[in-house]
């Protein structure tokens, strides 16, 4: 049996209604404020590129060094270089002594207006294989690093995905809770919830 316990509705719950245009701003002044963020990123490392680990990847040491820059957390920040890179906006040079540059797209992306460049990201986002929650994680023996081949997640692109559409099913200015989402996720695709 697929369903644990059959049901033909999804869960119910009560969860909490927010103001839309409340929503919308919030909403609209986060991503004015990453499209700020990615832009001093790519202009900090333009003048100072990080170096890329011998295993690959972005030292621990320059993911802190960012996320002071941008008065941000070291995940939010894994999050970010994660996206840029899945956007094509930055990657490993090809010099004897690699860097994390940006690239010669982070120019043009630079000149399109603000919901061009929010877009881009949100695509790259939607579809990047990476799963930056798993930076500073262990992999065996070593802690996982940004920007590496450790943060490769497959199903994350099919994650992101299912939570959007589970929230989509949601009331405008409905706010779930993370266990309410987990139920809806779970009641749409019992498989890959398992």
């Amino acid at each position: 049996r697929v369903h644990r316990h059959p049901e033909l509705r999804p869960p119910a719950a009560e969860d909490p209604m927010l103001d839309t245009d409340l929503v919308d701003a919030t909403a609209g002044g986060r991503a004015a404020q990453l499209l700020e963020q990615a832009a001093e990123l790519l202009d900090d490392w333009g003048t100072r590129p990080p170096r890329v680990l011998r295993t690959g990847g972005l030292a621990v040491r320059d993911l802190s060094r960012a996320a002071t820059l941008l008065e941000s957390t070291r995940e939010e920040v894994a999050w970010l270089v994660e996206v840029l890179l899945a956007a094509g906006l930055i990657a490993a040079d090809q010099s004897p002594d690699p860097a994390w540059m940006p690239t010669g797209e982070s120019d043009d992306w630079a000149e399109l207006p603000s919901s061009e460049r929010w877009a881009a990201l949100a695509s790259a986002w939607l579809t990047m294989a990476a799963g930056p929650s798993l930076v500073g994680t262990s992999d065996g023996n070593a802690k996982v690093n940004a920007l590496s081949t450790q943060t490769s997640w497959p199903h994350g692109r099919q994650r992101r995905q299912d939570v959007l559409a589970a929230a989509a099913t949601l009331p405008p200015g409905a706010a779930p809770s993370p266990e309410r989402l987990t139920d809806l996720l779970r009641w749409h695709h019992p498989v890959r919830m398992s």
